[in-house]
């Protein structure tokens, strides 16, 4: 796929990161639940929460600028 103007690269760039974020928060909340030490859960939970956060803003991002993410796939 290629890169017509900056703005679709940093739609693209926006994507990749929330993908990634949302690879992570998954994969916290996973641990998270299977965790038995009761300090690890709970700093598994931290992540997962701030991963969450984090994944919120970067809908707010595509919110704002009126773009929807666009699935990535591969090197950019």
């Amino acid at each position: 796929m290629s890169v017509k103007s900056p703005h679709e690269l940093f739609v693209q760039l926006l994507s990749d990161v929330r993908q990634g974020t949302e690879r992570t928060n998954k994969i916290f909340q996973e641990i998270g639940q299977i965790a038995q030490n009761p300090d690890i859960k709970e700093a598994l939970e931290a992540r997962a929460f701030v991963s969450q956060r984090t994944l919120e803003k970067l809908d707010q991002c595509f919110k704002l600028m009126g773009q929807q993410p666009v699935k990535v796939s591969g090197r950019l």
